[in-house]
């Protein structure tokens, strides 16, 4: 019986050794994986004398064209001055270019004609870092990480009180369900957030953007998939978020679209022509990508050219 056991216990060691080389070149090739990355050159980098611009939030297209291949472009000499504090409604089927309009916005890719101008500073002039840390992004589905509420919250700003946290939760409808976890502010919410709701996930990134307190707000279908209640609360949520801040919001139907009294339309002609801002109870067609402003009526915005986003 000894005989039996020991060689049991042998036999775990000799097959643990025999898994070592495998082991070891997997941990390898995920070395190398990692500093190819770490040692990747970005394609967008600062300027020789970057501006630290702090942006009040006009944003500008000046005849700007831009493709993720030179040769097919996506956005094709759009026009369209954003005042500050003003919001956009992207609305249209998936796959008509409503996220690639927002990607040189955030300057995330430059476009190839043209110009983006943002409080009349050349995007392209302007330090990455500082830009990107006055832009907050709400998606469809956001990334928690694997930690407490009160982290995840926290992410967007590192130095920030519980006190400021707490007052973030609460605009975004967030508070009253963290207060009924079993330990509140301090619960585990695993990666990804699992153990949440998709409402509640959606909440707590809202949460994330009102405290990082951006100049620029992207809405990236916001509370698709989500149930009526969800809906509901996230939409008051938004209204916070979104006064006083440059908005665009994206999203594939037009009775999603947080305004202010107003309901976007466009209508769509051979070359895509782009036009915005009827009142509700008026007519107007929702054909494809569409550009839509609050605060004008029948504004010609530019040209989208239908493509993949």
């Amino acid at each position: 019986m000894q005989f039996i056991t020991y060689s049991g216990m042998l036999y775990g060691y000799v097959d643990q050794l025999s898994n070592l080389p495998r082991r070891l070149m997997d941990l390898v090739t995920s070395m190398e994986r990692i500093s190819d990355i770490m040692n990747q050159e970005p394609d967008i980098q600062d300027g020789e004398k970057p501006v630290e611009l702090d942006i009040q939030g006009e944003i500008e297209f000046q005849h700007a064209s831009f493709g993720y291949k030179s040769y097919l472009p996506v956005l094709e000499d759009v026009s369209l001055k954003v005042a500050k504090g003003e919001m956009i409604g992207l609305v249209g089927a998936s796959g008509t270019g409503k996220s690639t309009l927002i990607n040189p916005v955030m300057h995330l890719y430059e476009v190839d004609d043209g110009a983006i101008l943002v409080d009349g500073v050349d995007i392209r002039d302007i330090g990455l870092e500082k830009f990107h840390s006055q832009i907050g992004v709400v998606l469809q589905e956001n990334f928690l990480f694997a930690g407490t509420i009160f982290n995840n919250i926290r992410f967007a700003k590192q130095d920030a009180t519980y006190e400021e946290v707490v007052q973030a939760a609460k605009v975004a409808n967030a508070h009253d369900f963290i207060c009924q976890t079993p330990d509140g502010y301090n619960t585990y919410v695993g990666e990804h957030g699992y153990n949440l709701s998709g409402g509640e996930r959606q909440r707590i990134a809202i949460a994330r953007a009102i405290l990082s307190n951006p100049r620029l707000l992207i809405l990236d279908e916001a509370t698709a998939s989500l149930d009526t209640e969800s809906e509901y609360l996230i939409q008051k949520a938004l209204g916070r978020l979104t006064e006083g801040r440059t908005t665009f919001a994206i999203t594939e139907k037009r009775n999603r679209f947080w305004g202010t009294g107003r309901e976007p339309y466009g209508k769509e002609t051979e070359n895509t022509e782009i036009y915005c801002g009827r009142r509700h109870g008026m007519s107007g067609g929702l054909d494809s990508g569409v550009v839509c402003r609050e605060t004008s009526t029948g504004e010609r915005l530019g040209k989208s050219v239908p493509c993949a986003v």
